[in-house]
């Protein structure tokens, strides 16, 4: 294999990586707000 087709493969494994990790990270965050607005509402009800 040459470095050329090397160093393209591995700048697509790191553009899948980052987007891969972007996409979790996205996700979680999601998760997480919306869990964080039950959990305040809760709060809210128990007048803590």
């Amino acid at each position: 294999m040459s470095i050329v087709v090397l160093l393209l493969l591995l700048l697509a494994l790191i553009i899948f990586i980052t987007g891969l990790s972007a996409l979790i990270i996205a996700i979680i965050a999601f998760t997480r707000t919306s869990r964080n607005a039950r959990e305040i509402s809760d709060l809210k009800k128990h007048g803590g």
